[in-house]
């Protein structure tokens, strides 16, 4: 009796020790008590749903491939990953991807912690394990819906998956007869001392990058060149940033095509500027406190514009000559009949394209000028801006290639404008009428009988018979339609 007694007391305390040795390796498998990995990552997803692949970097950012199987087409808006039931407020945004029954779609969400921090593995723990909730609309009965499950997982990467990014929509549109082709360079301006934006940027803007297709980090993101020109930090009120479209073009009004959505993100450090995505004008430096600390230190113009360039450093630019050696100098400074010009006759300039520059320009106290604009090569006919204290700012054709050369003044602008920086402008548009702008602002226009520039077309000659000016870029860039930058307008931070 005593050996069957303890028989069965083998086997029943036998029976309990195989189930309890099978729950702590099913616990260990799942990583509850793994600090260096997991061997059993779990992602479950209910509802015709079903987790791919699953993959999370050590700032918390998963990357989640999901396909549904509900039958119907859904649009995906939104997905929450959390261990809190006040997660509300942390539902990541995506750009409402489209998914028809048994597709698979890749998406990056951010994890958060039970006190609503975002997931780090070195501050809350090497293992995560947590809930997930996909909202979605049925695409046939319009109904929002959503569908929940639960992640488990060791973080495996580091800064492998892209970025997440806070972003802003933006959707540009051409309300004019003729399009815009590819490359073309966009005008967009912001205020960033604004709530909705500043809360997300770096001081110096240096984690703002512009993309099409989706969000930056997100499946079909295409990172965008762009360039600051002026209102680089948050104290400012007015950003100026120039957007090279790449491929994307905008058709003309009334096409079906003239509207376009872009991205403006909110980076989580200074990667658009280091990768050098998003850059700044030369002259936005400072010694100390910017993230540009010398003179076109992160100036990517070459990126963004047709042709450009920023005289940095102490040397002319290839393709330039100047009358006098040394007049570069982070800048061009030009003074007493000094001068400078392209010598290579491959920027051709033609009709849909305009030609800016940005200097500290003074206001002449003699009949001396300056002057910019460009010419052509074969038979020396060229449109410029010019100052001369006599006559005020005005046109001249042909252009003064040099001092003391003959000048020849077409229709006079009345009037000057006073010292200090300025952009300034001119296009030679086609049928013979040219347009100068000051500021971006529309200044004066007239027509001539010279036929437009060709191949064989210098640009950018600068000179001055007075006080000195200093140059810090020259420009060229895309004419907008007739004149008109499509419009823009800014959506709801996501």
């Amino acid at each position: 009796m005593k050996l069957q007694s303890a028989m069965e007391y083998l086997i029943s305390y036998g029976w309990m020790l195989i189930i309890l040795g099978i729950a702590i390796v099913t616990i260990f498998e799942l990583g509850f008590f793994n600090t260096q990995g997991i061997t059993g990552p779990v992602c479950t997803i209910q509802d015709g749903w079903s987790c791919v692949h699953y993959i999370m970097n050590t700032n918390g950012i998963v990357e989640l491939t999901l396909q549904q199987t509900t039958g119907n087409p859904i649009t995906v808006t939104s997905i929450a990953c959390y261990q809190s039931t006040s997660y509300i407020n942390k539902i990541v945004q995506v750009p409402n991807v489209k998914m028809n029954s048994g597709s698979q779609q890749n998406f990056l969400t951010q994890c958060y912690t039970s006190s609503n921090a975002i997931f780090e593995k070195n501050i809350g723990g090497q293992y995560y394990s947590g809930y997930m909730t996909v909202y979605y609309t049925d695409n046939l009965d319009g109904i929002a819906e959503t569908t929940s499950g639960t992640i488990a997982i060791t973080p495996s990467t580091a800064g492998s998956l892209g970025t997440l990014s806070y972003y802003i929509p933006i959707q540009l549109s051409n309300q004019q007869s003729t399009g815009i082709s590819a490359n073309f360079q966009q005008m967009i301006s912001f205020n960033p001392s604004l709530s909705q934006y500043s809360q997300y940027e770096a001081s110096n803007l240096s984690n703002i990058e512009f993309t099409s297709g989706a969000p930056a980090g997100l499946p079909g993101s295409t990172p965008m060149y762009a360039w600051l020109e002026s209102g680089a930090s948050t104290a400012a009120t007015n950003t100026v940033a120039w957007v090279n479209l790449g491929s994307s073009t905008l058709g003309a009004a009334g096409s079906g095509s003239n509207t376009l959505t872009i991205y403006m993100n909110f980076m989580p450090n200074s990667a658009p500027v280091t990768s050098g995505y998003t850059g700044y004008a030369p002259q936005l430096w400072c010694a100390s406190g910017c993230f540009q600390s010398t003179y076109g230190q992160y100036d990517n113009g070459g990126s963004v514009f047709s042709n450009y360039w920023n005289f940095a450093g102490a040397s002319v630019p290839n393709g330039w000559q100047t009358s006098t050696a040394g007049l570069v100098d982070n800048g061009l400074t030009l003074k007493n009949s000094e001068w400078a010009q392209t010598t290579s006759t491959n920027y051709g300039i033609n009709s849909q394209q305009i030609i800016d520059y940005y200097a500290d320009t003074p206001y002449i106290t003699s009949c001396g000028w300056f002057g910019f604009g460009y010419y052509t090569v074969s038979s020396g006919n060229g449109l410029t801006w010019g100052d001369d204290a006599c006559t005020g700012w005005h046109t001249t054709f042909p252009l003064v290639t040099g001092p003391n050369a003959p000048e020849y003044s077409g229709d006079q602008v009345a009037g000057g404008i006073p010292s200090g920086n300025y952009l300034l402008s001119v296009y030679w548009g086609s049928g013979g009428k040219n347009e100068f702008y000051y500021n971006y602002i529309p200044y004066a226009s007239d027509s001539n009988s010279l036929s437009l520039p060709t191949v064989t077309t210098g640009l950018g000659s600068i000179w001055n018979d007075g006080n000195a000016i200093i140059v810090d870029y020259l420009r060229v860039r895309s004419y907008p339609p007739n004149g008109v930058m499509p419009g823009f307008g800014f959506g709801s931070v996501g």
